[in-house]
């Protein structure tokens, strides 16, 4: 799982901004570290990342390190947009599509009402593709 984790540490000088990106570079899991000076944190964001062991090795290091934040990162997959495309050309096809006469499965006659059953409406027109 990929987290963002935000760090408050004692940014005095250049030596302890550089000890603090080594240190947070140097744990297992962390792909990206990024200080924010204006307010003495450092943001660490990467997969499974030990934020106990990270605070214990900046306390070492800079004297002083509290967690402010500890926070799951969620992105979209690329299939779930995949199915977005596919759910957008069946919208495509439903709305160019001329008018569509289902049978209705009680009495087989034509239904001209496609509100009526949008799911066989959907299931049609995926046979078609």
């Amino acid at each position: 799982m990929k987290l963002n984790v935000v760090i408050k540490v004692a940014l005095d000088d250049k030596k302890s901004r550089t000890k603090a990106i080594k240190t947070a570079v140097g744990i297992d899991g962390v792909t990206q570290a990024t200080l924010q000076n204006e307010k003495n944190q450092i943001e660490v964001t990467g997969e499974d990342i030990d934020v106990v062991l990270l605070t214990t090795l900046l306390r070492k290091s800079l004297k002083y390190a509290e967690v402010v934040s500890y926070s799951a990162v969620f992105h979209s997959t690329p299939a779930d947009s995949d199915d977005a495309k596919s759910t957008n050309q069946v919208m495509a096809a439903l709305i160019a599509s001329p008018k569509l006469h289902l049978l209705n499965p009680s009495s087989n006659q034509p239904e001209n009402n496609i509100a009526a059953a949008p799911t066989i409406a959907t299931q049609v027109l995926l046979q078609q593709f």
